[in-house]
């Protein structure tokens, strides 16, 4: 039996190695662009106020997009927001955003889809899993791209909770 082990094993080791095989791409002569994303598990919504799995959460990832973004070693990025500012008592936050993001439509992302966002999560039907860093806080539009959000009281996890993905208004 030892012998037909070492048999065995001296076949599968020595034999073909299966190479990486070369996945087709489309034509050159295509207009459209394909990106095929692989994931593990299922997808049961594309709603970034209602995502709750891995695979969601990554698919969502590539739709949408927060205020700030989670970078290297955890440091908070800006995302749509270009800048942002913090009163010194905490709890007063101002965000500029970018003015050179659009939707898939071609509209631009404003502070109105961020108020919007906010307020949805905010609203007593919301069931979902994100809204309670946005409890207890006021958001207002101070212009088309600037947003403030004020706290009842400081918050240290607001700035990372502003990575949550904004929606169109």
């Amino acid at each position: 039996v030892l012998v037909l082990v070492v048999v065995a094993g001296a076949l599968i080791v020595s034999g073909p190695a299966a190479g990486p095989v070369a996945t087709p791409s489309p034509s050159a002569m295509t207009a459209e662009r394909i990106l095929r994303v692989g994931t593990v598990g299922s997808i049961s919504t594309l709603d970034p106020l209602y995502a709750t799995g891995p695979a969601e959460r990554d698919a969502i990832a590539l739709l949408f997009r927060g205020l700030t973004r989670l970078g290297p070693a955890g440091t908070i990025q800006p995302d749509l927001a270009s800048a942002w500012d913090v009163s010194e008592d905490g709890k007063t936050w101002t965000f500029d955003l970018r003015d050179d993001v659009r939707w898939h439509d071609g509209e631009p992302v404003t502070a109105d889809d961020v108020v919007f966002t906010i307020r949805s999560l905010q609203h007593p039907d919301y069931d979902g899993p994100f809204g309670n860093p946005f409890q207890g806080l006021t958001v207002e539009r101070l212009g088309p791209y600037q947003v403030r959000f004020v706290l009842e009281a400081p918050l240290a996890s607001f700035l990372s909770a502003t990575s949550q993905p904004i929606v169109p208004a």
